[in-house]
């Protein structure tokens, strides 16, 4: 009897949690959910233990994610904002902080490694945009309410918004890219317009 109640008490607690993960009452740390998930991918945190991901499981300010050549994944953060990785990826959460009572307040700031993904903005990129940023070995985006995508080939970031606009800075220039353009970042070079079937999909 008594591990029966223990079990529907944690289950209990288990549906309380998710309940104050979706409307946006989150517990410290606590950035997204898995939404979808596909192939092998791994997530080490802050305190560098390294475990498998499936869908359901919570990703957490400091976690580093990285699908393997068959992964991919998509999560759903606190704020509401998407994000799907293309496999091969390397992406990290580097801080994040949401509550729905104070949505100016969030601050996402997030690094982009290796591999493609997608996102779609959420309410810190809505309310706030100036405390989202996306860092790359190239180039820092900035949004304006968005859907975008990214992506990292031959020592270069290319950057498709969809809808929207992004902001692309570095060193050597910056430039907004907007709805329907495509731009690629090199090390050290001006963000440089280009073709969309230069750019890996995403």
């Amino acid at each position: 009897m008594f591990f029966l109640k223990a079990l529907s008490q944690s289950r209990y607690f288990l549906s309380a949690m998710t309940g104050m993960l979706l409307t946006g009452s989150v517990f410290a740390g606590t950035a997204g959910r898995v939404n979808f998930i596909a192939g092998e991918v791994t997530v080490t945190s802050i305190d560098n233990s390294t475990h498998t991901l499936y869908k359901g499981d919570l990703i957490n300010a400091g976690d580093k994610l990285e699908t393997s050549k068959n992964g991919r994944l998509q999560i759903r953060f606190t704020d509401g904002s998407i994000l799907s990785l293309k496999p091969n990826s390397i992406f990290s959460v580097e801080k994040y902080s949401f509550s729905r009572d104070t949505p100016e307040q969030g601050n996402a700031v997030f690094n982009f490694v290796r591999g493609g993904f997608r996102t779609i903005s959420g309410a810190i990129g809505k309310v706030n945009r100036m405390n989202y940023k996306m860092n790359t070995p190239f180039a820092t985006i900035g949004i304006r309410g968005t859907d975008y995508s990214a992506s990292i080939k031959n020592e270069k970031v290319f950057v498709t918004v969809t809808e929207g606009k992004v902001h692309a800075d570095n060193d050597a220039g910056n430039a907004d890219i907007n709805a329907g353009e495509s731009y690629v970042i090199g090390d050290k070079t001006i963000p440089t317009l280009c073709h969309i079937d230069e750019t890996v999909q995403t």
